[in-house]
């Protein structure tokens, strides 16, 4: 004869504020300015979300895309680490950045920005070839 067993869990989860009520952390703002765009490369920088959803910030995911084509994408487990530098991209090029922000619980909206590589700049390669 099989016997069966029914477990229940019950898991409950506070907050600063005593309260079990998590949401979305908000958009992360992207900060990167002209200086931080080269030929070939980009510095994504940004500010972490001005409202964490009621739980800390754990991690922020980092999405590179060359019109719907995804370049990178880069998951940074730090949460102190607000930046990241992305090489071997195309010259004149635009790249669309997002930046997630994610709780213990969910990521949230992208803070997103338009970034133009330069025309000119830093040559990809250390070698110049005459031919």
């Amino acid at each position: 004869m099989a016997m069966t067993w029914l477990c229940c869990v019950l898991v409950k989860m506070n907050n600063t504020n005593n309260n079990s009520t998590y949401k979305k952390p908000g958009s992360p703002a992207i900060t990167s300015s002209a200086a931080d765009i080269q030929a070939t490369s980009l510095t994504a920088k940004w500010t972490p979300p001005a409202d964490n959803g009621g739980s800390s910030i754990t991690a922020y995911r980092v999405v590179i895309l060359n019109g719907s084509s995804e370049i990178k994408n880069v998951n940074i487990t730090d949460p102190g680490t607000t930046s990241l530098s992305v090489g071997g991209l195309d010259r004149d090029t635009n790249y669309t950045v997002k930046v997630f922000a994610r709780n213990a619980v969910f990521e949230g909206l992208a803070g997103e920005k338009l970034m133009k590589t330069k025309f000119e700049g830093k040559p990809q390669s250390q070698y110049i070839f005459l031919v």
